[in-house]
């Protein structure tokens, strides 16, 4: 099971989504910092958090994903972020 950790950074990477129903979502996937887009698509959680260009942030089921395109291909994870997760 995917462990979280409330302490750990995490890298906004901006990309282009699209779902197997075409619809298309302009924003970021959140990596740790040595991880890859690829790993995160087939580590074992079944949803990826992904937050639009409007700021919303939407839990996206895995198996829609039709299609993944970096919009920065320079910008990999230069850009850290801290995240907490946890139970308030």
């Amino acid at each position: 099971m995917y462990a979280l950790n409330p302490h750990r950074s995490k890298c906004e990477v901006e990309v282009e989504l699209t779902l197997t129903n075409e619809m298309s979502f302009q924003g970021s996937l959140y990596l740790s910092h040595e991880q890859r887009i690829l790993e995160t698509l087939n580590d074992e959680r079944k949803f990826v958090p992904f937050k639009t260009t409007a700021g919303d942030i939407l839990a996206i089921n895995k198996s829609m994903i039709a299609c993944v395109k970096l919009i920065d291909q320079t910008m990999g994870c230069a850009k850290p972020i801290p995240l907490k997760i946890g139970i308030r």
